[in-house]
């Protein structure tokens, strides 16, 4: 949202504001379309027959090539691109209309 609200400002920009939507759309399709697959495919989900709470959830462990890391870090590390990301782009977009607002 910020792209769109901050950098939305020009004609020349329309291309940059399109690869900022096609990426923000793979980023946020494929992983739903992957774990539809796995889904559909994976026999294994049929084991648990009993849904997990997420206070359990959240204080368990998380399988990470044949380790394992605490369930709030693999959710910090997994929501720690995208988070960035955005804010980059919100910090670029008002420095960008502080500069545009000082230009003579």
């Amino acid at each position: 949202m910020a792209a769109w609200i901050l950098f939305d400002r020009q004609d020349d920009v329309e291309l940059s504001l399109m690869f900022v939507s096609v990426s923000l759309f793979v980023a946020v399709l494929l992983p739903w379309v992957l774990s539809l697959i796995r889904q559909k495919y994976d026999d294994r989900h049929n084991l648990h027959q009993r849904s997990i709470p997420f206070r359990e959830w959240r204080t368990g462990e998380f399988a990470v090539w044949g380790s394992t890391i605490n369930s709030t870090h693999a959710t910090i590390d997994m929501l720690l691109p995208l988070a960035s990301v955005a804010f980059g782009l919100t910090a670029i977009g008002i420095v960008f209309l502080i500069c545009a607002s000082l230009a003579p």
